[in-house]
């Protein structure tokens, strides 16, 4: 069903010829996939594409004159009777076996978990409910999931915390690819989560990234980043033209996108005013998906060594992680959360301005862990956490 469905429609910097190769590798992996899922024998189970491909806005690089997809396959499995031994659970390394320079991924979701999906995971997945890859059940469809404040914001922290924590000796999440290859990567992402978390999209649909150029968006983004510039980051992402040093990173530009979400003003004070204003949010929470969300912010603020109140800004985010409950809420991280509530403040904020590996970012790195964990089961229905979102 997927043959007539045009891959690379909301791509906007493409040319003609690249459009066209993409075009073509989306097209004939995925008709080869087909076959070769039922070859695999998947038990009651149907497979849609996600991520930037349902979205129809992928990146693309040019190697030696020709191009090629830069983005992934994010595949959702959607399971019947999904039980330990199941043959899905193998399914992500046999695709990335024979998957040449594709990166494949797999969600698994059992069918009674997929009117839980949330956040931008299950809204980018919707439309291509009707678009399965492979099929052996008629599927019941649930209401496409609402993204908000708390998604948007989510989004956002789910890249800038990977390029604060960079560079890292993290293994244990690297089959579900929490950190990219290079800490660029998650830079340019960052800006571009940043200005989707700062429009507040009213009677639109959340906007992808390609949408940023719109009317009401570059209206609503005035102040922040004129349109040129929203157009070479737009530009640079999708034909997959990143500084590998960093030097495209813009932290002043992600902290105007925060001032605008928290609605602080700029003024001389106004690092202060966004710290007093993620406290106040983070005041009464105890759950670590919020807590470790808002953290983030204040960890930008902390790692600027030439920023006035970086200690300031670290003895925050040390005072919102005590309010966790490790208890009920960090299974695995219970020590380095200990390790960072006795840390100096100043002295954690000098070890995240550091370019290398430290004890404060392997303990970050073991809190997040803890993080996404939770994070999947909350996003992939497996277990709903109601009093998690920043959503005011």
């Amino acid at each position: 069903m997927t043959a007539d469905i045009n891959w690379v429609e909301h791509t906007r910097f493409l040319t003609p010829d690249a459009r066209a190769s993409v075009q073509a590798e989306v097209t004939g992996y995925l008709d080869r996939l087909g076959p070769a899922l039922s070859e695999y024998g998947l038990e009651g189970t149907n497979v849609y594409l996600g991520g930037s491909l349902a979205r129809r806005e992928p990146t693309a690089q040019c190697d030696d004159g020709t191009w090629h997809l830069a983005s992934d396959f994010d595949f959702v499995a959607v399971t019947r009777r999904l039980r330990k031994n199941h043959t899905v659970y193998g399914l992500a390394e046999h695709l990335q076996q024979g998957s040449g320079h594709f990166l494949p991924t797999v969600f698994i979701v059992a069918e009674e978990q997929l009117a839980g999906m949330r956040s931008f995971i299950g809204y980018d997945l919707w439309p291509m409910l009707a678009e399965p890859i492979y099929s052996e059940f008629d599927l019941v469809f649930p209401q496409r999931p609402v993204v908000g404040r708390a998604e948007r914001f989510e989004v956002f922290v789910h890249q800038l915390n990977a390029v604060l924590l960079y560079p890292h000796d993290e293994v244990g999440m690297k089959s579900a690819k929490h950190f990219r290859a290079s800490r660029a990567m998650h830079a340019q992402k960052a800006k571009l989560e940043g200005l989707r978390m700062a429009v507040d999209p009213g009677a639109h649909t959340a906007p992808g990234y390609n949408d940023l150029l719109e009317p009401w968006c570059i209206t609503q983004l005035a102040g922040i980043a004129p349109a040129s510039q929203v157009e070479d980051m737009l530009r640079a992402r999708e034909l997959s033209q990143y500084a590998d040093d960093g030097s495209d990173r813009d932290d002043a530009l992600m902290l105007r996108c925060l001032y605008r979400f928290f609605g602080v003003g700029e003024t001389h004070d106004t690092e202060l005013e966004l710290i007093s204003a993620v406290l106040a949010l983070g005041e009464p929470r105890t759950d670590l998906l919020s807590i470790f969300q808002l953290c983030v912010p204040l960890l930008l603020l902390a790692c600027d060594p030439r920023n006035r109140i970086s200690k300031t800004a670290a003895a925050g985010c040390l005072t919102l992680l005590g309010h966790v409950d490790t208890a009920r809420d960090v299974p695995t991280a219970g020590d380095a959360v200990r390790q960072l509530l006795s840390t100096d403040p100043a002295a954690m904020a000098w070890e995240l301005c550091q370019d290398r590996g430290s004890a404060t970012k392997d303990a970050w790195c073991a809190v997040r862990r803890d993080y996404y964990n939770r994070l999947g089961d909350h996003n992939f229905g497996r277990q709903v956490y109601d009093n998690y979102g920043i959503n005011t």
